[in-house]
Parts: structure tokens; sequence; C-alpha cells
């Protein structure tokens, strides 16, 4: 009978420790996974740097670039985590609607919650970028 219950508690302590293995996998595998998404992410975000770039060498208003850079927003938002990405997508919301030449558009965007939303989208962004995409 005690060989018996030695056996059975023998078994117990390795489905416990092959648990805890799987746990512990788990831990390590996480963090890769997560690492690679933000250097996708950051790769889009380089990207898109330089299209904010084409926006500060521009010296007149190019509604074409606006919208341009609006959409690369969006498309590099795909790769961004959730917080992340709702950001984005408010930046590039905004920045198409300048792009679109609408006036009342983005006067719009910038009255009530939209200059408030657009604000804190940009620090959200660019802390992200700033503490990952070093």
């Amino acid at each position: 009978m005690t060989s018996g219950v030695t056996r059975a508690g023998k078994r117990v302590a390795a489905a416990v420790a092959i648990a805890m293995l799987s746990m512990t996998a788990l831990v390590f595998v996480a963090p890769a996974a997560s690492a690679a998404d933000t250097a996708k992410f950051c790769t889009a975000n380089t990207k898109l740097q330089n299209k904010l770039d084409s926006l500060n060498k521009n010296k007149s208003f190019n509604a074409g670039l606006y919208k341009g850079v609006g959409s690369a927003f969006k498309s590099a938002a795909s790769s961004a985590p959730a917080k992340v990405k709702k950001a984005m997508g408010t930046i590039g919301s905004f920045l198409s609607s300048l792009g679109g030449g609408n006036a009342a558009d983005y006067a719009k965007a910038l009255t009530g919650n939209g200059a408030k939303n657009y604000g804190k989208a940009v620090v959200t962004w660019s802390t992200y970028v700033a503490e990952n995409c070093t």
C-alpha cells in the first residue's frame, strides 16, 4: 500500500513539474512573440517617420501629403498594440481630414473632444515609440 501511495505521489509531483515547465516555457515564449511584434511595429514606424519628415520639408500646404501621411498612420497601426492602434487611427483620421482640404472637417476635428482625443492620441503614440523603438 505504501508503494502505491508513493507512486501516486510521484505521478502528482511529475504532473506538477511538467505543468510548471510548461508555464515557464510560456513565460519565455510570450516575450519573444511580443518582441517580434514590437520590432514589426518599429519598422513600420520608421517608414511612417519618413512620411512625417516629408510634411516638415514641404514649405507650402500640400493636401495630398497630409492624406498620404494619414493613410500611413492607419496602415502602420495594424502592427501596433491595441491602445496604440486606436491612437494611430485617431491621428490618421485627423491628418486624412486635413488632406481632404475641407476646412470644416478639420475644424470639427479640433473642436470639443476632437482636440482632446487628438492630443491624447499623439501622446500615446509618441510615448510608445519613445519607450519601445529606440
